[in-house]
């Protein structure tokens, strides 16, 4: 018996002999002569995957079912995406698809999950067609940056736009701000490190390495923004340029090349600044060992894990004040002086060496001379030579001079204070010295004026006019005594009056 039999255009038969696959039958009609053993199997041609694996290695064998179908073959460790007509349609996992290529066309991408970066064999139109939950859609800004990860590992950097973040690949991502208000937009060391592999990464950044005995000096669009002490450094330069000059602090003398401004912004545990004076004498000394004695004018040293450190000496006259010395004197009376002296350093490098805390010792020296000194005179021989002890006490410094390192210029005697009983006597004595000098000075005066009176006597004795003229005088100051004159008995007062003045 013959079967007449018609396939469709949404349809392809498959012609099998005795159970054996013959043939893939295309649309229209075709017999199919059952006592021969044929048979017809008749499939619908639609998305859905042909199943039947043993089939499917059956119909591999024709031409015609190749070249009808797309077919793709999934191993261990990968996944493949299925597009249909060129957009995304589904993710496959492991196993062997048929697909119809007839009405629509079928493509797979097979993705190997172990490689680093899956995601960058799929075409940037089939990575926009996969929507959530199999991809993120982040946005970077202009003042961000992304960074792609997969399974928490660095994968590459994302730059501003529209980016894909393949989540069924187990990747995700990381967005930071490099703007300047983002702490001048520094990188941290550990991410530095693992970002270093992306060329776009390390084109948009400023990296300095700083080994041991170096920092490096951070410019922003050339302008100096501070220090950047061991280790690797890195700073956006997507907005503003950073720059870096490495410097040795090794040698001292690079130290000559920066700017004043930049050595005084650098922090006191890596540069030493020493001020020298013209008046002064610097004593440098590192890690304890006297180097040289600094000119005038402002030095730097670069710290770099030594001890640095330096001592600076007045040269200029210094006074050296002696107050409130208690001294008892040979005859047991309790003085109170204060001494001043003046001084110079002759050898400020002696003085450092050799003699500790030299105020104290000078003051210790000045002291116990003066001490010396009154202490082996009497009350009243310090009272009469006061001007004597100062030049003394400077002959007895002077003699240790090069014991101090120093050279004495000068000595005086502020005051001598006395004890309260010394002061009341003395103070009795002198009021009765002064009385008797005022005593002695009012004889004096009393005598000058007895014997100026007695010349009048004789001048005016011996001249009626002299007379008549000390008489008008002391008339005229009754006179001026007088406020006003009361007239009883006017008859006879012009006479009155010229008898009076008559001469």
């Amino acid at each position: 018996m013959t079967m007449k039999m018609t396939i469709n255009e949404d349809q392809r038969g498959f012609l099998f002999r005795n159970g054996r696959f013959v043939r893939m039958l295309e649309p229209g009609g075709h017999f199919a002569p059952s006592f021969l053993g044929y048979k017809v199997v008749v499939e619908l041609v639609d998305d859905k995957p042909l199943g039947d694996g043993g089939l499917l290695a059956a119909y591999g064998r024709d031409e015609k079912f190749l070249k009808s179908t797309a077919r793709v073959e999934i191993g261990d460790g990968q996944k493949a995406l299925h597009c249909v007509d060129g957009r995304f349609a589904e993710i496959l996992p492991r196993g062997v698809y048929v697909y119809w290529n007839i009405f629509k066309h079928h493509s797979f991408i097979i993705l190997n999950t172990s490689d680093e970066d899956p995601a960058g064999d799929i075409p940037e139109s089939v990575l926009r067609s996969i929507s959530d939950p199999y991809c993120k859609r982040i946005y970077i800004k202009d003042t961000q940056r992304g960074f792609l990860f997969k399974n928490e590992c660095f994968v590459r950097m994302l730059t501003q736009g529209l980016n894909i973040v393949p989540a069924f690949l187990h990747y995700s991502s990381k967005v930071t701000n490099v703007s300047d208000e983002a702490d001048e937009s520094s990188i941290d060391e550990i991410e530095l490190a693992m970002f270093s592999k992306d060329e776009n990464f390390l084109k948009s950044v400023g990296k300095v390495d700083v080994t041991d005995g170096q920092i490096a000096l951070h410019y922003v669009d050339g302008r100096y923004s501070g220090v950047l002490r061991k280790g690797t450094h890195a700073f956006w330069n997507v907005f503003k340029r950073h720059t870096f000059r490495i410097i040795d602090m090794q040698d001292d003398s690079t130290a000559a090349d920066i700017p004043p401004f930049v050595l005084e912004d650098l922090p006191d545990d890596i540069c030493a600044r020493v001020k020298a004076e013209d008046w002064s004498a610097v004593m440098l000394y590192i890690n304890g060992e006297f180097v040289r004695r600094l000119p005038a004018g402002t030095h730097y040293f670069w710290r770099n894990g030594r001890d640095i450190s330096w001592t600076t000496y007045d040269m200029r006259t210094t006074q050296l004040d002696v107050s409130g010395q208690e001294i008892l004197t040979s005859d047991k009376v309790a003085l109170r002086v204060n001494f001043v002296c003046s001084y110079r350093i002759a050898d400020p490098l002696a003085i450092g060496v050799k003699v500790k805390d030299h105020s104290t010792q000078l003051y210790a020296a000045v002291q116990l001379a003066l001490r010396g000194m009154l202490g082996g005179m009497r009350f009243d021989e310090v009272l009469e030579a006061k001007d004597v002890i100062a030049s003394r006490v400077l002959t007895l410094l002077k003699q240790r001079e090069s014991e101090l390192f120093v050279e004495f210029l000068s000595a005086g005697m502020k005051d001598i204070i006395l004890p309260g009983e010394v002061r009341d006597i003395m103070n009795t004595v002198l009021i009765a010295e002064k009385r008797a000098q005022a005593n002695v000075i009012t004889r004096r005066e009393e005598v000058a004026s007895t014997r100026s009176l007695l010349n009048t006597a004789k001048l005016m004795d011996e001249n009626a006019t002299l007379y008549k003229l000390k008489e008008l005088e002391y008339l005229e100051r009754i006179c001026d005594k007088v406020e006003s004159i009361k007239v009883e008995n006017v008859s006879g007062l012009l006479g009155q009056l010229g008898s009076m003045i008559k001469v």
